[in-house]
């Protein structure tokens, strides 16, 4: 694929990716809410929370790679940003589908629909793995890495 090309439709799946997994953090976080177990929300619970807590700061951090500033290697950025929406997605699916338990893995359940779309689109372009490894291997040949962020 043409590097141009994956920067234009890389940027469209990331944003696919990281609503997807707002989304099914939104879905998990009210069923941790209205889900009652020995007497109390299963959101007072540690591990629940923890999950939750998990894959927003997964989210936020994809996020954050859509705001760096890409001009000297849009292409960099974008492959970057994906790999790193492909994992947040894949993390929110993981922990969402736990904290619902067994109704998450059900056709009942709305985070199905999610579940799957984020799957084939972490694959679609690459997987988040693929994608950091190329991003690393480019630097590597490259020999220097570009700065992407002021701090």
């Amino acid at each position: 694929m043409h590097l141009e090309r994956f920067h234009v439709e890389g940027l469209g799946h990331t944003s696919y990716l990281i609503g997807s997994a707002r989304t099914m953090l939104s879905l998990a976080r009210q069923y941790a809410l209205d889900r009652v177990q020995f007497g109390k929300p299963i959101a007072s619970f540690q591990a629940v929370r923890h999950r939750l807590a998990e894959t927003l700061v997964s989210i936020q951090g994809a996020e954050a790679t859509l705001t760096l500033p890409g001009e000297d290697n849009p292409d960099l950025t974008a492959l970057l940003a994906t790999a790193a929406a492909g994992k947040a997605a894949l993390t929110a699916a993981k922990h969402c589908q736990q904290v619902l338990g067994g109704i998450g893995f059900t056709e009942e359940h709305d985070l199905q629909h999610y579940v799957k779309r984020v799957l084939v689109l972490d694959g679609l372009l690459g997987s988040s793995k693929e994608l950091t490894r190329k991003a690393g291997a480019g630097l590597r040949a490259r020999g220097s890495a570009p700065r992407l962020a002021n701090l």
